[in-house]
């Protein structure tokens, strides 16, 4: 065997005799459960107000540019975010300013799941109000 392979060994080693176990009893607490829930539920919400916002802000102020095919491309998505720049820009504060909001409410609904109570719109209210 080579040395780096006996090093990587080694390090795999450590890390399933150390971390592994820690690793494991961190995986089945059940906040960290519900936190990872939540933020696995979050991530269309985080993609589609991404897009908006990278639609909405160009990169490069094309008129600061030399001509050129840039500065073509850099004009029309400047018109496009103009004219959908107000859709969009709803789009992007409903998906990414209210993203606290909507992480309380998952977390709150996931450890309702989690303590198994029928009742889990008391949980979304109480976490709504106390947001």
């Amino acid at each position: 065997m080579k040395k780096e392979e006996v090093t990587m060994e080694k390090i795999s080693n450590w890390i399933e005799k150390k971390i592994s176990p820690l690793a494991n009893k961190l995986a089945r607490q059940k906040y960290l459960q519900a936190l990872q829930n939540t933020f696995l539920a979050l991530i269309p919400l985080f993609t589609i107000g991404s897009f908006a916002l990278i639609i909405i802000s160009p990169p490069m102020d094309y008129t600061t540019m030399d001509s050129g095919v840039l500065k073509a491309i850099m004009h029309g998505w400047a018109n496009v975010a103009a004219f959908t720049g107000p859709a969009l820009g709803y789009v992007y504060s409903v998906t990414m300013s209210l993203i606290a909001l909507w992480s309380s409410i998952g977390l709150a609904i996931n450890l309702s799941k989690h303590y198994k109570m029928e009742k889990s719109w008391v949980t979304i209210a109480v976490s709504v109000a106390s947001f």
